[in-house]
């Protein structure tokens, strides 16, 4: 998300989503975000129809009375089935939130919603609690992905194949050039998100994105 600012121009989101969490308007802001990417998703189907989609979610959104039922409505309103959206919350919400906000996610999983955690390793958790977390996939912080420190190599090792283990799906963050691609290498069955694959874009250039992929993906298939 961006605003759109008349004087200022295009406003980075970490220049005003912490107001937003202060004063409360990250809710109604949460909810037109989740609308607006079910309605995008519902289109990309015609296209690709495994396609998902990820959702931030903020801890102020979690603990608020109805978000659950407000996110299978989204979901029921746009014919998105529960599986191809993902709630992405931080590492530290679900490790320090309510126990409202860990019934909600619970909530959200029974319902078929995948639940991702975002940033791991930044300090919150440690590895012996990846088994207790309600979540379906850990999104490794671009600092281990980006360092060329070994110790965090290792971590950042030790969390993939332990995550792997307990049937968690993995993703890395801040894939930035080709040289943090081809680190990646050495791990299967890992996802990679950052600036190399592509850059944040209004969803007209997003639905075209998904469009070639899908016709190269057609290409080298045949």
């Amino acid at each position: 998300i961006r605003w759109q600012h008349p004087t200022r121009g295009l406003i980075a989101p970490d220049a005003f989503i912490g107001l937003a969490e202060d004063s409360g308007a990250i809710v109604d802001i949460g909810a037109w975000v989740l609308d607006q990417a079910c309605a995008e998703l519902a289109d990309m189907h015609a296209c690709a129809p495994l396609l998902t989609m990820s959702v931030n979610v903020s801890p102020r959104e979690l603990v608020m009375p109805g978000f659950v039922d407000g996110v299978v409505d989204t979901l029921d309103r746009h014919a998105i089935a529960p599986q191809q959206l993902v709630i992405e919350v931080t590492e530290e919400t679900a490790m320090t939130n309510t126990r409202i906000g860990a019934n909600a996610i619970a909530a959200l999983r029974a319902h078929g919603v995948h639940i991702a955690l975002d940033d791991f390793g930044t300090g919150y958790s440690s590895l012996r609690y990846l088994a207790d977390l309600p979540v379906n996939v850990i999104k490794i912080d671009r600092s281990f992905v980006n360092s060329r420190d070994p110790h965090r190599t290792s971590t950042m090792e030790s969390i993939v194949h332990l995550a792997q283990r307990l049937g968690l799906f993995v993703v890395a963050e801040g894939i930035e050039d080709a040289e943090d691609l081809e680190r990646l290498g050495q791990f299967s069955h890992i996802a990679g998100q950052g600036y190399h694959f592509a850059r944040p874009m209004p969803a007209v250039e997003a639905h075209a994105l998904v469009q070639r992929s899908v016709a190269q993906a057609a290409t080298a298939e045949a």
